[in-house]
């Protein structure tokens, strides 16, 4: 189980609420790793954040794709890292795709990113030779 994260959205953790923590606790229990998937796409409820007995807090792609160009959304998503670090969540910031997306998120203590400026989605082969070719 430690080597197995199981993803969330938002949604689904909004579906009754009180046997869903308890789900969640039990997984945690047996070892897996949980991840809140897709934060802030429509169902943040702030009550029930601090309550999830997850590890990660994944950003959703939405806040992360203009960080470039909209000021107020790099408030949104720094305040989103402070305030996941706080309650003790590692951070993924999804949809990477450019240099400046990567440089602001690496700036405000970002713990993971995955998006297309680091990689398309590859299949196992391709992502072992991706890997030997990267040293």
């Amino acid at each position: 189980p430690a080597l197995v994260e199981l993803e969330f959205t938002e949604g689904v953790l909004a579906t009754n609420w009180p046997l869903m923590l308890r789900q969640l606790e039990r997984l945690r229990e047996l070892g897996f790793d949980i991840a809140i998937d897709d934060f802030g796409s429509g169902y943040s409820n702030m009550s029930y954040l601090g309550k999830i007995p997850a590890r990660y807090l994944k950003i959703a792609q939405s806040f992360v794709r203009p960080l470039g160009g909209d000021a107020r959304n790099r408030i949104l998503v720094r305040s989103i890292i402070d305030m996941a670090h706080a309650l003790g969540y590692e951070v993924v910031a999804e949809g990477v795709e450019t240099a400046e997306a990567l440089d602001l998120l690496s700036a405000w203590n970002c713990d993971e990113g995955q998006g297309y400026f680091m990689s398309r989605p590859l299949d196992a082969p391709t992502f072992a030779e991706w890997l030997a070719a990267s040293g």
